[in-house]
């Protein structure tokens, strides 16, 4: 609900420059007049996102400031099962409504779409806890079995981010399921940024114990076909392009999810409209943002750049996956995903269990049933 403004003088206030905060009625009034959308006016489902987030990264800059010291010889204790981890990051999201800059100068089209995405990416909103102690993880099935949960943790996020995504919604079944399943790692790596400290390049993850793990960039090296490299040049060029700006984010993730080069897709010309939509409205918020047409273009430009070098690490990683034992792949959720062969009998998880009601619907055409 809106706050109900008041005239004293009977809503005939003359509104100049100096008088304008004298009658907000009468200034809300003339703002209307010339042009301003009343959809663009913050409701209360607004201000407790951009409060909600102010306060996730004020909490993040508390970690940051009061657990300096990183215990690298330490092993903690990390959770066999699928509970999901929540994040911690030492790479600092700075939110930035999207008012802030000049939202108003968005069509109502524009905003719509623009609004939409940013409610839907409340998802990816966590609550980071004070750490009471963080482990550096050396040992290669520790780092997989990490890797596994947070895949898990993700997947399911992102189906739920793109439900509420109304060009998703009305695309057909069959494309929604080859987006997902052949986007997921791409969309998986660019939501990882926030966990990523590009200063010393590893990510940070909280567990459900509060405690934090950090995975350094360098156990990638354990993987075949140079991941490691690749994954060093896609965050060099990321890192210092999306600014920590969580709008740019949301931005490029629908970008990866809307690829018209998907595998199996039944309407591609349907994806490449919605991909280049997004990619407009990056190209005009990076405008409105830096106030400058030239540096704007040239920072989409470097983006999209930056893109093309994640789909080198995700195509390769994929590789990987699909050559990896699905002995040590306990979800067969993922062994879909990335078309891993199998005919062993293995266990499914409580993740199974607890998200999808039983072992054998953990597998894609559950997840159809979520999008």
């Amino acid at each position: 609900m809106l706050k109900k403004l008041t005239c004293f003088q009977n809503n005939d206030c003359e509104i100049t420059a100096q008088t304008r905060n004298m009658c907000r009625k009468c200034r809300l009034a003339k703002c209307l007049t010339m042009g301003m959308k009343k959809e663009w006016i913050f409701n209360d489902e607004m201000k407790a996102l951009r409060k909600q987030k102010i306060e996730t990264t004020k909490k993040r800059r508390q970690l940051t400031d009061n657990n300096q010291a990183l215990h690298t010889g330490a092993y903690i204790d990390i959770p066999a099962n699928n509970t999901p981890i929540n994040s911690s990051s030492r790479c600092i999201t700075i939110c930035t409504p999207l008012t802030d800059y000049r939202v108003a100068h968005f069509n109502e089209l524009e905003g719509n779409r623009l609004r939409e995405l940013l409610l839907a990416s409340r998802i990816f909103v966590e609550q980071p806890g004070l750490n009471n102690q963080t482990a550096l993880l050396l040992r290669e099935h520790d780092v997989i079995r990490v890797i596994g949960q947070r895949f898990m943790h993700q997947i399911t996020r992102l189906v739920h981010m793109f439900r509420n995504i109304t060009a998703f919604s009305n695309v057909c079944e069959n494309d929604r399921i080859s987006l997902i399943k052949y986007g997921f790692l791409e969309l998986f790596i660019m939501r990882a940024l926030p966990h990523y400290d590009c200063r010393r390049d590893h990510w940070i993850y909280e567990l459900e114990n509060g405690n934090s793990i950090v995975v350094n960039l360098g156990v990638m090296k354990i993987f075949r076909r140079n991941i490691y490299h690749w994954f060093k040049v896609f965050h060099q060029s990321m890192c210092s392009e999306w600014d920590s700006d969580p709008v740019v984010l949301d931005l490029l993730t629908a970008i990866i999810m809307f690829n018209p080069n998907r595998p199996n897709l039944f309407h591609p010309e349907t994806i490449i409209l919605q991909q280049q939509i997004y990619l407009y409205l990056l190209k005009r918020y990076l405008l409105l943002r830096y106030g400058n047409e030239g540096y704007a273009v040239k920072k989409h430009d470097r983006l999209v750049t930056a893109l093309g070098n994640l789909r080198e690490v995700a195509a390769r990683h994929r590789r990987n996956c699909e050559e990896t034992d699905p002995v040590i792949v306990p979800y067969q959720l993922l062994r879909e995903i990335f078309d891993i062969k199998s005919d062993a009998n293995i266990t499914q998880t409580e993740y199974c269990q607890n998200k999808l009601d039983t072992p054998q619907s953990c597998t894609l055409s559950a997840t159809k049933r979520d999008m």
